[in-house]
């Protein structure tokens, strides 16, 4: 797991709609229980607009917990949180 640690690409273009990969090559998927897996040319921004660095694959806290947010850190299975998607 990912654990919020950068994973390559440090040297990325500006954020921008124009420099952006179509919703299509995006990927986001919640695991069992813990966070959400995210991949493609996806832009991270803080709520500043600040665009937060990462890599091509990244977990993302989805239980509320962790102490590296957004990022997960695995705090979801000390938490027992419970991810079951709610219809």
């Amino acid at each position: 797991m990912n654990r919020g640690n950068s994973l390559g690409q440090h040297n990325r273009a500006p954020c921008t709609l124009g420099n952006m990969a179509r919703i299509a090559d995006v990927n986001i998927t919640p695991s069992d229980n813990g966070p959400y897996l995210v991949s493609g040319a996806v832009c991270l921004a803080d709520v500043d607009g600040h665009e937060v660095p990462h890599g091509e694959y990244m977990a993302l806290c989805r239980c509320g917990g962790s102490k590296n947010k957004p990022f997960c850190d695995g705090m979801h299975a000390a938490v027992a949180f419970d991810g079951t998607l709610k219809k």
